[in-house]
């Protein structure tokens, strides 16, 4: 009986060599590495605890010994001792590495064990003393008391002394939003706030969100934060360089062939980071950067010939014969700040060898002031945009690969950015595509789910009628953006 588990074991553990299921290298590697160490603590005390229950079994009905009545307990042979407590404690012994030999479950075991309790006791008693106490200062907290905005808020409403608010910046940066509107006009406070805190720039007054150095310091810090400077900065060459999602296309390695991002403009105070943070991770990542140019079309300013800039009803396709710009900006290599947008993406597209494109996740209230009377319109879901649908378009009837990344939505239901992880698979599709099928030119959906903690890719290469079923509910075809949001593509 004690064979039939562990024969199941070794097969399964074949199958799951033989299929890849789990590789030891890339993203699944911690995974394998994990489940090997439980198989390997179920064989080390199953196979021997066995042996030695077979072999005294043997002796002992070799010798005449009653041994029911060892299993009844009224007899205790010390040399079926050792077989107990092997097979007795592995469960115990496999519960215990499966605990401590994967990271994301040993933190959630910490997280069990630190008393939240105690912790948000902790938490309203120091609150309830700041809001008593009129001349408390945030020098007085604990640190971990300090990473409570309930208590930085807190701390500098009844104590707003300059000493507080740099005490409070210097410890977490983002405090700069509590601040009040003439200490956000002082630059050495907020130069201090974004070099904790790229983001923070957004919280600055209008003037030092156009001065240069509090924009380069904040870029530096978190590139995303480009989008909350004014002045035109957050479209400026030398500050989206610093960035790092800008590359001169004169620079571009002519030998390397070329992938084009379509995504939501990124670069606006209102908008989302999620295209920038997609274009850093890309730009970034080991097989992307060796063997790639990879054009970000938001880092270039671009004209249009559509009043609205991207009504899909509008002739425009970026060819001469549809673009309404003068003649000489619809021929050679477009001209920045002058071609239209649409042109300037077909010209990228004909010397590329893919399309990547971003499918950001909306909530119901991202899009609920759109002026729509369908219920269904107002449902958390994958927006395709317009100007996606566009780009779309033009690149099927340029005959390029299009490959749409889904912004992840975890089990909540709540929207996270792509990280390193997602990149990796979204690498290893491409480079499988290029390197062994470049002429199959199906759109490739690439989708992912949140289990045990890690992003794991789901959905490929859908059929027609996924994609056609798909259009129709995530496409925006009304010539209109979320207002909320306020995109334009």
């Amino acid at each position: 009986i004690k064979a039939i588990p562990f024969g199941y074991l070794l097969y399964l553990s074949w199958m799951i060599r033989r299929t890849g299921i789990l590789s030891l290298t890339g993203r699944t590697r911690s995974l394998s590495v994990y489940f090997f160490r439980i198989i390997m603590v179920y064989v080390l005390f199953l196979l021997p605890g066995s042996v030695m229950l077979v072999a005294n079994n043997t002796w002992y009905n070799a010798e005449g010994h009653d041994l029911h009545a060892w299993y009844a307990g009224k007899v205790h042979p010390s040399g079926l001792l050792p077989c107990y407590v092997l097979l007795s404690s592995q469960g115990a012994v496999t519960a215990v590495v499966a605990m401590v030999c994967k990271e994301d479950i040993w933190v959630s075991v910490k997280k069990t064990f630190r008393f939240r309790s105690f912790r948000q006791f902790q938490k309203n008693r120091w609150l309830l003393h700041v809001e008593k106490d009129k001349n408390w200062r945030l020098a007085n907290a604990p640190p971990h008391i300090l990473q409570e905005k309930d208590i930085i808020k807190a701390g500098m409403e009844n104590n707003p002394s300059e000493e507080n608010l740099r005490f409070a910046i210097k410890q977490t940066g983002w405090a700069l939003q509590y601040a009040p509107e003439d200490l956000k006009s002082n630059f050495e406070i907020v130069l201090q706030a974004v070099t904790k805190c790229g983001s923070a720039l957004q919280h600055a007054s209008l003037d030092l969100r156009c001065n240069d150095e509090i924009v380069a310091t904040a870029v530096r810090q978190m590139p995303s934060a480009l989008q909350f400077a004014l002045g035109g900065k957050n479209q400026s060459n030398a500050f989206l360089r610093t960035a790092g999602i800008f590359d001169s296309i004169k620079d571009y390695n002519p030998d390397k062939p070329k992938l084009v991002l379509s995504t939501r403009f990124s670069l606006g105070e209102s908008t989302s980071a999620t295209a920038t943070i997609f274009a850093l991770l890309m730009k970034e990542h080991p097989y992307f950067k060796e063997d790639f140019n990879v054009y970000f079309p938001n880092a270039y300013d671009k004209n249009t010939c559509d009043p609205e800039w991207t009504n899909i009803e509008h002739e425009c396709r970026g060819t001469f014969e549809t673009c309404q710009m003068e003649d000489e900006l619809k021929i050679g290599v477009p001209k920045e700040h002058e071609c239209c947008w649409r042109y300037s993406y077909r010209y990228q597209l004909k010397k590329a060898v893919a399309m990547v494109q971003v499918i950001q996740y909306y909530y119901a209230d991202d899009y609920e002031q759109r002026d729509t009377s369908s219920k269904e319109e107002k449902v958390a879901r994958h927006i395709v945009g317009n100007g996606q649908s566009i780009e779309t378009q033009m690149a099927s009837s340029e005959g390029r690969k299009v490959f749409r990344c889904f912004q992840p939505v975890n089990e909540d239901g709540n929207r996270e950015e792509f990280d390193a992880g997602i990149m990796e698979d979204i690498a290893k599709v491409i480079e499988r595509w290029y390197e062994e099928d470049p002429n199959n030119l199906e759109e490739c959906d690439l989708r992912w789910k949140h289990i045990l903690g890690t992003w794991w890719l789901q959905k490929q290469n859908p059929s027609a009628n996924e994609m056609r079923e798909g259009d129709d509910i995530e496409a925006i075809t009304d010539g209109e953006s979320a207002p909320k949001l306020e995109y334009q593509d």
